[in-house]
């Protein structure tokens, strides 16, 4: 779907509170585009939870003592959408409650109707979920409502990043996370990230990528990412150093290689061949999107079909607990040992990501 053009766009607000943040992205996002925008607003709506039936759906689907109440419209209203937006907030680390009854009212309406469970499936969907604290559980939850094998595409906004406090509804009132909204609404599928090798030609557009908030002890510019990689090349070590593209967008750089020995190397390391992470830098306007996840995988992947599976080191920073939170998600393993103030971290081919990646 060519978003420019006009698109039937469902947006759910799943919050209990009217008014309070969720609705405000809602109706933000609904602004972005041009075409027929459905809001939904659960705190509004009267919609009965699972319970007081003898769950008799499981024996007829009309006989659901519920079937008059407005969840099979949103269902519907889902199904023949282009894209659809669900807007959820964290209650107590989980979605919210009248997220696990929309969810779970759908025993009912999908029962045995399996081109019908397809066709609401296979629209595309896009999560932005309103937190402070955990995520995992969300990717958990958010699973059911996409294809299998599918990752959900979900944005995580924290009220405390942005100087806000979550209760008293004012998120949107930061042009930051305004703007990071209307970016994410209007942002192509992952899938068309592509990697372009970084060189003389780029270097510019890669120098222009927004990473002001990242200390160089966390992650090389981009100037050191190219010594690196003329220096890898002379020395003909096997690997690459990319700059991903989405879209027209230079989001990121990522250089995975052969590693050259360190005298610090963990005993591992001088065992057997390793790769080496490193500079591996997204734009702070395209992070909170799982799509560093996905550019990571998919640098692992392209290395190990040109070159051959191996295990992988990186050097994490000791005071980066972010990075440290998102390399643990990927597989990697904290070691003990240290060169100067990062600590080693190892994956090996056999190891896979623990569901959705997230960003730093």
């Amino acid at each position: 779907m060519n978003m420019k053009e006009k698109a039937n766009i469902c947006v759910i607000s799943f919050s209990g509170r009217s008014g309070g943040n969720c609705w405000k992205i809602a109706e933000l996002v609904g602004e972005q585009f041009n075409g027929r925008v459905k809001l939904f607003d659960f705190s509004a709506l009267n919609i009965t939870p699972c319970g007081k039936c003898g769950y008799d759906c499981f024996k007829s689907a009309e006989s659901c003592p519920y079937l008059n109440d407005p969840v099979y419209g949103i269902y519907e209203a889902v199904s023949e959408s282009d894209l659809t937006f669900f807007i959820v907030p964290n209650y107590c680390d989980y979605p919210c409650s009248l997220f696990f009854a929309f969810n779970e009212r759908s025993q009912c309406y999908f029962q045995r109707k399996y081109s019908r469970l397809g066709k609401y499936l296979s629209v595309r969907k896009k999560f932005i979920v309103v937190s402070n604290t955990d995520r995992d559980n969300f990717v958990s939850a958010f699973r059911y409502q996409v294809e299998e094998n599918i990752d959900p595409e979900i944005l995580f906004l924290s009220s405390r990043r942005f100087g806000k406090v979550s209760i008293e509804g004012n998120l949107t009132d930061s042009e930051e996370a305004r703007e990071l909204i209307k970016r994410y609404a209007k942002m192509p599928p992952k899938e068309e990230i592509f990697f372009e090798p970084l060189s003389d030609s780029n270097i510019d557009e890669a120098r222009r990528i927004q990473r002001e908030d990242i200390s160089t002890d966390f992650a090389d510019e981009a100037d050191t990412i190219m010594e690196l990689t003329k220096y890898g090349a002379e020395h003909n070590c096997i690997g690459d150093t990319y700059a991903v593209k989405l879209g027209n967008k230079y989001i990121g750089l990522i250089l995975l290689g052969e590693a050259i020995a360190w005298e610090t190397d963990p005993p591992e390391m001088k065992e057997t061949p390793f790769y080496r992470l490193m500079g591996f830098v997204m734009d702070k306007g395209y992070r909170d999107m799982g799509l560093g996840g996905y550019v990571l995988e998919k640098a692992i992947e392209t290395c190990y079909k040109k070159y051959g599976a191996r295990p992988i080191a990186l050097g994490c920073h000791k005071d980066n607990k972010g990075a440290e939170r998102f390399y643990l998600r990927h597989g990697f393993e904290k070691t003990e040992y240290m060169e100067e103030n990062d600590y080693y971290y190892l994956r090996y081919p056999d190891k896979k990501p623990k569901g959705e990646i997230y960003e730093v």
